[in-house]
């Protein structure tokens, strides 16, 4: 199993408090048995992908069009809870 993580949003005012990474930190908890957890950025938000990198998510991937949207680019972003390279879990089907 996977979490596919749609949205983590800070308010600017509380950001850099530690409330990102302890809400990551309880979805991940709440499903112990997910292999890896998935999410979109959009891809104008380097300091979001910049934070994603150093909780040790990695890029896969873009889009011209992220969810929901058109003409707003995204990137695709993974990162494995076992240990082993997250993209693996999507090509064993």
């Amino acid at each position: 199993a996977e979490i596919v993580l749609y949205s983590l949003y800070v308010h600017p005012a509380w950001q850099r408090k530690g409330i990102g990474s302890a809400l990551l930190e309880v979805v991940i908890a709440d499903h112990a048995g997910a292999k890896a957890i998935r999410l979109e950025v959009l891809r104008d938000k380097a300091p979001a992908i910049a934070w994603y990198k150093a909780k040790g998510f990695e890029a896969y991937g873009e889009t011209a069009n992220a969810t929901g949207t058109t003409d707003v680019a995204s990137v695709y972003m993974d990162k494995a809870l076992d240990g082993l390279p997250a993209r693996s879990y999507a090509q064993q089907g």
